[in-house]
């Protein structure tokens, strides 16, 4: 499993949601944080990382 994450750090709530947004359509990524308020720093922040595959199913013979 790869443990690749795409963050998004910036000073607004909405900014926040509109970048990690534009990460998410641009690259193929998926949200994995919404925007959250950062302790100490008061900007937001937001995570996005590649989709995780599909389990492929058990092969069963027919009959």
């Amino acid at each position: 499993m790869d443990d690749l994450v795409f963050s998004v750090q910036v000073s607004g709530r909405a900014r926040c949601a509109a970048e990690l947004a534009r990460l998410c359509t641009a690259f193929g990524l998926v949200p994995i944080l919404s925007p959250t308020l950062s302790p100490g720093t008061d900007r937001y922040m937001a995570r996005c990382a590649p989709p995780r595959p599909e389990p492929v199913p058990a092969w069963e013979p027919d009959g």
